[in-house]
């Protein structure tokens, strides 16, 4: 049995995103914090309810009112703009640069990667200007140098910064489903107390 392929149209300029999943995943979507987010569409719902969760969540977001059917005209692949690379890097957390730079051997020349590469363009200016060295971005970024069969090293080896930017989920590292499963609801019972004790992260109910 065939099926229908289906093709997804948005605003020229905008990307389109499932609400529930720009929600949880918004740093897929959006990786520059503070960001103003602006979303869309034709029934005056689904833009909304998400825009109310992000709002919650501290970011600068908007609803753009009036949109047609007409208007939503853009196929094809969603709009990605990203900094061209300019200027010399070696990879680590982008928020703790500088203390990267200073554990890491002096060279005239510094590679940054990401997965594909994208991300490492926001870092790639900063670390020019920390170094006066050449910094280049590894085109394709890391998934492109597997696709070519390069050499690869596994687990978190020569490591310049810890790896501190995101939250461990509490299942990782387990193979005791019931163990497992009773961290994730400590975990979930706790967040409130641990986002309190963070104090980053901007979310506040309304």
């Amino acid at each position: 049995m065939a099926g229908a392929l289906k093709v997804c149209k948005s605003l020229p300029g905008f990307r389109s995103a499932p609400g529930g999943q720009l929600v949880q995943e918004s740093d897929v979507s959006a990786p520059v914090r503070g960001a103003r987010l602006v979303l869309a569409d034709l029934e005056g719902v689904r833009a909304n309810m998400s825009a109310s969760w992000l709002a919650q969540m501290g970011w600068d977001v908007w609803v753009l009112d009036g949109a047609q059917a007409d208007d939503f005209n853009e196929v094809g692949p969603s709009p990605s703009p990203v900094p061209e690379p300019q200027g010399p890097i070696a990879w680590a957390s982008p928020a703790q640069l500088a203390q990267a730079v200073a554990r890491i051997p002096i060279a005239q020349r510094y590679v940054l990667t990401c997965g594909s590469s994208l991300l490492a363009r926001y870092a790639a200016t900063d670390l020019a200007r920390l170094t006066g060295a050449e910094v280049v971005v590894l085109q394709g970024g890391t998934l492109a140098w597997i696709e070519a069969g390069l050499p690869l090293e596994q687990g978190e080896t020569h490591l310049a910064s810890a790896r501190t930017d995101r939250y461990r989920r509490p299942y990782e590292g387990t193979d005791n489903p019931r163990g497992a499963m009773q961290g994730y609801l400590d975990w979930e019972y706790g967040l409130v107390d641990q986002l309190g004790r963070d104090g980053t992260h901007g979310f506040h109910v309304i």
